[in-house]
């Protein structure tokens, strides 16, 4: 027997006590059944730091690859103009 996470949804609350406060919900699921849990914004903002690494990671693997493309551009330019 195995809970999987079936989804996870953060956002900015827009209204109420929370207003502008991150929160969101978690689905967990099983052969037995399912279970949803609120996520505080404590919670949240510890999920949002895991997230924002991965994206830094992402951010610097993708301008890792759109400088090297555009390198590659550039000398295929400069063999082609000689």
């Amino acid at each position: 027997m195995s809970t999987l996470l079936k989804s996870l949804y953060l956002s900015t609350t827009q209204y109420g006590a929370q207003k502008g406060m991150l929160t969101g919900q978690a689905e967990f699921a099983n052969e037995f059944g399912e279970v949803k849990l609120n996520i505080r914004p404590e919670h949240a903002s510890r999920i949002l730091e895991i997230v924002a690494e991965a994206l830094v990671a992402t951010t610097r693997e993708t301008a890792a690859l759109m400088t090297s493309q555009v390198i590659e551009q550039a000398s295929s330019a400069l063999l082609v103009a000689e």
